[in-house]
């Protein structure tokens, strides 16, 4: 933006004028343009503005400003929480129970089972059930707000070390500490 189309306010006589060196009404000294102060619009339009973005892959992304979160799932309508209204935000892991529910009935069709062929890949199926509850966590931020009521967004499901994980735990690190900068309890 060239310089002669911003105006400025004289901070001694209050008049508009083109961007200068000094006011042409009383001479006063003029801030430049880029160091001016901030208008009341301004300051409520910087406040929502998101100052950390963070992308957990498959277009799915948290946003935080000064008086915002944001949660952008793949698809389905975002998740908007007034940072004043919450209280508390946690990064929740467990393991994956609902494995365990195939597992069940896996372990019940092997105990009906006639054929040792059968039985052996049902035995698999347990076992990798099992397997999969025991070795794989399921990954979610719970937001509590100040009346009381909480909400669950689930991130992912994953091994210790694969990328989505590696990727949840790098946003909660760079989430945890703007949150507790913005009065937010982890």
């Amino acid at each position: 933006m060239p310089s002669e189309k911003v105006l400025l306010f004289c901070p001694q006589c209050g008049r508009p004028q083109p961007a200068k060196a000094s006011c042409v009404a009383c001479g006063a000294p003029l801030p430049p343009p880029s160091n001016r102060p901030l208008g009341g619009r301004d300051l409520i339009l910087k406040a929502y503005q998101p100052f950390l973005e963070a992308d957990l892959g498959l277009e799915r992304r948290i946003l935080l400003s000064a008086k915002r979160f944001e949660w952008h799932p793949r698809s389905g309508d975002p998740v908007i929480a007034e940072v004043a209204q919450i209280e508390r935000v946690r990064l929740l892991s467990r393991p994956v129970w609902e494995s365990l529910a195939i597992g069940a009935a896996a372990l019940l069709a092997v105990l009906l089972a006639r054929g040792w062929v059968s039985r052996a890949l049902l035995g698999a199926i347990v076992i990798l059930a099992v397997a999969a509850c025991v070795l794989q966590k399921q990954y979610a931020l719970v937001l509590t707000t100040r009346d009381g009521r909480s909400r669950r967004i689930d991130l992912g499901i994953g091994t210790r070390r694969a990328p989505v994980v590696q990727r949840i735990e790098s946003v909660w690190g760079s989430l945890q500490p703007a949150l507790k900068e913005l009065g937010v309890g982890t």
